[in-house]
């Protein structure tokens, strides 16, 4: 009996000394990305990747540089990503890819005024918000709401929104107003709405 019981414990111990090393390890290689040409390298081994890479790079800078995506594909496969140089080139830019994938980004998000539409329930908010430098701040109580908040929405392309009160139909108006906006800026009618 205590053998089994010491057999258990040290099975136990064996497991969780794994799972130690394993998140350990985890956490060294997955969610602390590095500006290293190793792992860039070993990224550009991945073909899907590799691809991803010449088709995106290759159609989107071909016309600029006076070449055939064709040509330009041909000459980012055999001459930049598939030597340790190009590998060292673009670390960088895999290590940035990596940390939007694991939602560490350090980036800032920067509004500025003439993106942001201001919604407040009074005249006096309205003068506040304008002596700040808001360019659109509506008021919910106007009787052309609706209208000013879709205009607001249109000019700015705004398709985020953050209402901190909540409650009643002001978020519902908001959305309403910007999937409108955007089904205008559609190149075509889709009866599955905006893009």
């Amino acid at each position: 009996m205590q053998r089994s019981v010491a057999s258990i414990l040290l099975l136990v111990a064996s497991v969780a000394f794994g799972l130690s090393a394993g998140c350990w390890w985890l956490q060294r290689t997955v969610f602390t990305p590095a500006d290293s040409p190793s792992i860039a390298a070993a990224v550009l081994d991945q073909s899907a990747i590799r691809l991803e890479i010449i088709t995106v790079v290759s159609a989107r800078t071909a016309g600029a540089l006076g070449t055939t995506p064709d040509t330009l594909a041909n000459f980012l496969d055999t001459e930049v990503l598939s030597k340790r140089a190009g590998a060292a080139e673009l670390a960088p830019f895999i290590e940035r890819a990596h940390l939007r994938a694991i939602g560490s980004n350090d980036d800032l998000v920067v509004i500025v005024p003439s993106e942001l539409v201001n919604i407040v329930r009074s005249e006096a908010q309205v003068a506040l918000l304008k002596g700040q430098g808001a360019e659109h701040v509506i008021n919910s109580k106007d009787d052309d709401f609706s209208r000013q908040l879709l205009a607001a929405i249109e000019a700015t392309g705004a398709t985020i929104a953050f209402d901190p009160i909540g409650g009643g139909t002001l978020s519902n108006q908001i959305l309403g107003a910007m999937e409108t906006a955007a089904q205008k800026r559609m190149p075509q009618w889709s009866r599955y709405g905006s893009d």
